[in-house]
């Protein structure tokens, strides 16, 4: 069945001086009942898949904010400054259950929990280890989920890691232009509070063993070691921050006279040179935060993905 949506926002804009500084700011909660999601199938029917399905209800939650800004503003220079900021928080509230009263959907089938976003991030971590002279790990642990002194790999449950899409983003950009025909534009933009699953390095490292930590195991936390060494069973070591700031843009763009954009027969012109993708600062361990295809189960998965190439561009746009 169609999901259905229960949307409550509330907002406010206003300008002063003229509209030279002004603000737009937006709230909302949304809650989703017969949310779609998916189930897998019992092994008992036969074949191994997954079943889409309406269960349960989820919240959406945030804030979005805008300001806006010309600050200097004379006969042959103005300067414009816009920001953005919004924020989202999501949690599953209800699941369903089965006439046993068992939920319908669980952690163990990769799902997601009540009480946590629906875009959970889980795997399993180990909280303690030892490396024998070798470099091989013994008395190995992993987080049992309860706050308990763990137990084996093999039976530890998945544990909440963080969530695939970002708390917060946001943008700052700025024109300046001069002469009423030199316009200079910059633009940056951030994401933040989000996990990605750096794919790239659990292969090198659980796969193809390449990684330094399986040449020199002893030069590194036994815990981290430990992880690597169970060929996939605990992976939370490749889930990593996508926090990032990237300078999205910057570009000149001239406005031509009207005597010039006359020698191409064209009433009026310009010409911009820009710039796009050229840096990004961010603690992620593959090639970059923004490169993920989706997996079953929402998650956000790196691994032979092109990153955002940087790109520049020359460009003449003429008006007929």
């Amino acid at each position: 069945r169609p999901e259905r949506d229960q949307e409550f926002e509330a907002g406010a804009d206003g300008g002063i001086l003229g509209d030279r500084l002004g603000f737009s700011v937006t709230g909302y909660y949304k809650k989703t009942r017969d949310a779609i999601l998916s189930k897998a199938l019992a092994p008992s029917l036969g074949y191994t898949g997954n079943q889409f399905i309406n269960v349960g209800a989820i919240k959406n939650q945030g804030i979005e904010v805008e300001l806006y800004g010309r600050p200097i503003e004379k006969r042959n220079f103005a300067l414009d400054l816009r920001a953005s900021l919004s924020t989202n928080s999501n949690e599953v509230l209800d699941l369903g259950s089965n006439p046993d009263g068992t939920p319908i959907l669980s952690l163990g089938a990769g799902q997601a929990t009540i009480g946590n976003p629906v875009d959970a991030y889980y795997a399993r971590r180990v909280v303690s280890a030892e490396l024998d002279a070798t470099g091989r790990a013994i008395n190995v642990l992993c987080d049992d989920g309860v706050g308990g002194p763990g137990v084996a790999c093999g039976a530890a449950p998945p544990v909440l890691m963080g969530r695939y899409d970002p708390k917060m983003e946001g943008s700052f950009s700025a024109t300046a232009t001069i002469w009423n025909r030199l316009r200079l534009y910059g633009l940056a933009d951030f994401k933040q509070g989000n996990r990605h699953t750096d794919n790239n390095r659990r292969a090198l490292c659980q796969v193809f063993f390449r990684c330094d930590e399986n040449v020199n195991p002893l030069n590194y936390d036994p815990k981290l070691v430990a992880e690597i060494q169970t060929s996939g069973t605990a992976t939370s070591f490749v889930a990593s921050d996508a926090s990032f700031i990237k300078l999205r843009e910057v570009s000149v763009a001239y406005q031509l006279p009207r005597r010039i954009a006359s020698w191409f027969r064209a009433s009026d012109g310009n010409v911009s040179l820009s710039a796009r993708n050229l840096h990004t600062w961010t603690g992620y361990s593959g090639l970059d935060p923004e490169a993920y295809f989706v997996t079953q189960g929402f998650q956000r998965l790196e691994q032979d993905q092109t990153p955002q190439l940087a790109s520049v561009q020359l460009s003449l746009n003429l008006t007929f």
